[in-house]
């Protein structure tokens, strides 16, 4: 809408109402309407509404604040694209010798190997947290390629079955259910790709399914975007 005579600004309908006390000529006009539908549900907006009473802020602030930087730039949400990865054609054994690539890197193309079809990105990062260095990397050398769903024929979806526990990892997490009720602390100590996070994930499965909360934190701001699709 406009404010001034040449700046727009972009807000957020949080209501309506055909009736208002404000003056006629301090109304603003909205100009144009970028998305379709809304982009904070109504669970979401109790919540924020929640947080600017109780920290008596605006709840313009509190909602701009609260949304992803992509929408704070007049973005629509349907202008988001969701990653695939894959292997590429060069997945000769002499190619794939002939490149210096580390440990973490040997694992996700085992992994693609295995899983035969297109992976989406979130999917990847919720099995290799911090992998997204070892994907640019791959990708550069020409051992895997990204795309769009929307460019694919048959756009994947998440499989939570494709996620194998090995031996160690079903110890872990049966030896954290059985102590779930006992205040108890436990630290897993793994190489990054080893597969802690999918012992976190499944023990928070089994908590919540039995109508209990979790509390999840994160190390750094990198991870939010997986862990908020994953849950």
């Amino acid at each position: 809408m406009s404010f001034g005579k040449r700046k727009n600004i972009t807000g957020i309908i949080v209501a309506i109402n055909n009736k208002t006390n404000h003056p006629q000529h301090k109304l603003k006009k909205i100009n144009y309407i970028i998305d379709d539908k809304p982009i904070v549900n109504i669970e979401h907006l109790n919540f924020l509404n929640w947080a600017s009473n109780y920290y008596h802020y605006p709840i313009g602030e509190v909602i701009y604040n609260a949304l992803p930087i992509l929408l704070r730039k007049n973005n629509s949400i349907t202008d988001y694209e969701y990653y695939c990865w894959s292997l590429s054609n060069k997945q000769s054994s002499s190619y794939i010798n002939s490149k210096n690539i580390s440990l973490v890197q040997i694992k996700i193309l085992n992994y693609f190997q295995k899983n035969k079809t297109p992976v989406n990105e979130f999917e990847l990062y919720k099995i290799f947290p911090r992998a997204k260095r070892s994907l640019l990397a791959l990708e550069k050398i020409g051992l895997i390629k990204k795309e769009t769903e929307k460019k694919l024929e048959n756009p994947t979806k998440k499989n939570e079955s494709s996620i194998k526990l090995n031996k160690n990892q079903n110890t872990a997490i049966n030896k954290i259910l059985d102590s779930i009720n006992t205040n108890s602390i436990f630290l897993l100590d793994g190489i990054t790709g080893s597969g802690k996070t999918e012992v976190y994930m499944s023990v928070m499965e089994s908590v919540i399914k039995s109508k209990k909360q979790c509390l999840v934190l994160l190390p750094e701001i990198g991870l939010t975007p997986p862990t908020n699709t994953t849950f």
